[in-house]
């Protein structure tokens, strides 16, 4: 028997557009299965939904990247589009566009609280909600935030109002990533505080009401990995001695920032953070750090205020037998020597730590003065390290060209005077 004749294939593109566009959306993609001509005609017709036949993982990806209304909006286009709103894990939220007009804020508001409500129900615990708030109104955050619970939460401030987080995100059981810029914590729920499962810590430009609750948070996260505490204001310094007490160091930290805290030494001494890979932080002495051992630190970022402290730096640097990259970063000051001061003076030491010998391959000295102190410094760095593969000294805005040049020919002399062991490094100076 020969195979039944198709008709309908041999009709004009035209014709089996206008027999396609009859049907559902979502069914048109299903017809290219019949053969290579129907693929060729859908994909042909200038309003074909490509976009529906993606894979629903596809597709949840692509409406992550939206604001949170826009999936709101793409559900009404097809049953298809609508099926997958309560599959969104990712959720991006960002009122700037509505605070001009507080009826149209207020309308975004309660939209934006019932599709969260709506995710809470299927989705007890978000992956990542991401907030960009520039409410002049008042504070949306929480009922926002308290309708659900997230894994990763990403809040950033651009309003004038004070946005003050939730107390109740603090408590999250579930949150593992928090990032904080430009909010304000104005209250710590003493006993219930409870962060077990919090990795990645970021808080920039947050303004603590109190010392105690920055303390508390910390001593909250026992399985931290990374820190950062950058620009942070706090208007009551005050701290009982339990409260101090309580923050034990971090066994799982592998990087901390802290480098802008302007919390004091004493509160937050760099021993909590012996098992770090990665240390950003600004210090006038390095005393307290006493017998402390570094032994997975390997990038060193120090900054100095107020004059260095050469000795402290050499002794830390001791406690760092595993340190491959070093940058010194000197904040504020010209072009000139500093003061007299013991700490100002370079020490000549007569050992050379076992980082510098055998491990050091990068250093940087950023905000280079050129003072007699700073390039005995970096000579000693330059002479030393037997593995020093690149040298970057930045200089300060500050211009003396004879003094450069000369800073220049006594760091190349150093370069040549190095043991024939050695390997060959590059040395650059630039300037910022």
């Amino acid at each position: 028997m020969m195979a039944e004749e198709d008709r309908m294939s041999g009709l004009p593109d035209e014709l089996l557009c206008q027999i396609l566009s009859f049907l559902p959306s979502e069914e048109i993609p299903s017809t290219s299965l019949l053969s290579k001509r129907w693929r060729r005609v859908w994909l042909g017709m200038p309003n074909a939904d490509r976009i529906s036949i993606l894979p629903d993982e596809l597709l949840c990806r692509i409406l992550s990247l939206l604001p949170a209304k826009q999936i709101m909006v793409t559900s009404l286009l097809s049953r298809r589009w609508r099926s997958l709103r309560p599959r969104m894990t990712e959720i991006n939220i960002d009122d700037t566009s509505y605070i001009h007009d507080r009826d149209a804020y207020d309308r975004y508001y309660h939209v934006i609280a019932l599709f969260l409500f709506e995710m809470k129900i299927h989705h007890p615990i978000m992956k990542t909600v991401t907030i960009l708030s520039a409410s002049p109104f008042f504070n949306p955050l929480p009922l926002w935030l308290n309708c659900l619970k997230v894994q990763h939460l990403d809040v950033t401030s651009s309003a004038t109002l004070c946005l003050c987080v939730p107390y109740k995100v603090l408590t999250s059981t579930a949150l593992v990533v928090l990032k904080l810029n430009a909010l304000t914590i104005d209250y710590v729920h003493r006993s219930s505080t409870n962060l077990p499962s919090l990795k990645i810590l970021h808080l920039t430009q947050v303004h603590f009401l109190k010392l105690k609750f920055l303390i508390k948070i910390l001593s909250m996260s026992p399985l931290l990995e990374d820190l950062l505490l950058k620009d942070l204001q706090v208007t009551d310094n005050t701290l009982a001695q339990d409260d101090a007490a309580a923050l034990k160091p971090f066994p799982k930290l592998l990087r901390a920032d802290i480098s802008d805290s302007c919390i004091s030494p004493l509160l937050l001494p760099l021993k909590l953070f012996y098992n770090v890979h990665f240390l950003r932080s600004q210090l006038q002495t390095l005393e307290e750090q006493q017998d402390t051992q570094f032994l997975s630190l390997t990038h060193l970022d120090l900054s100095f205020d107020h004059g260095y402290y050469w000795i402290s730096l050499i002794k830390f640097i001791c406690a760092c037998p595993s340190l491959q990259t070093l940058t010194i970063r000197k904040i504020g000051g010209g072009y000139g020597l500093l003061s007299n001061d013991d700490h100002n003076n370079w020490p000549h030491p007569q050992f050379v730590p076992q980082c510098i010998s055998s491990h050091l391959q990068m250093f940087s000295f950023i905000n280079y003065g050129g003072n007699l102190s700073e390039l005995q410094f970096t000579k000693y760095v330059v002479q030393n390290a037997t593995l020093l593969r690149n040298v970057t000294i930045y200089r300060n805005t500050s211009s003396n060209p004879p003094k450069d040049l000369q800073i220049i020919k006594e760091l190349h002399y150093c370069q040549k005077e190095k043991k024939e062991d050695s390997v060959t490094h590059q040395l650059h100076f630039e300037w910022i």
